[in-house]
């Protein structure tokens, strides 16, 4: 998607949305014997990493992520962004698609 595509979008509304940390969602039980966590959030998987620091340091091995080399939207987690938190706890990339425009 070039960027005058993008200037055909028109932002119709604002929801505000109340969260809760992915580590306080899941308790280490609850994971059992699971070890790798999918997230594919349209733009925000950075800000869902960082509510899972505790689970992704203790109980993931593998983190399977979407995400899109440009942002298509204000605010939105760039493929840079999610590579950069990941490298910080010791994750590295095993494979890369890229797929479409993103």
């Amino acid at each position: 998607m070039n960027a005058s595509m993008l200037e055909t979008f028109e932002n119709v509304a604002t929801v505000q949305v109340q969260t809760i940390p992915f580590d306080a969602l899941l308790r280490p039980e609850i994971v059992g014997e699971f070890n790798m966590l999918i997230v594919t959030t349209n733009g925000t998987e950075k800000q869902v990493l960082q509510g899972a620091t505790n689970m992704l340091q203790q109980h993931f091995d593998y983190v399977m992520i979407t995400t899109s080399k440009l942002p298509l939207f204000e605010g939105q987690n760039t493929e840079e962004d999610v590579t950069e938190f990941l490298s910080a706890l010791h994750f590295e990339v095993i494979k890369r698609e890229t797929q479409g425009c993103m």
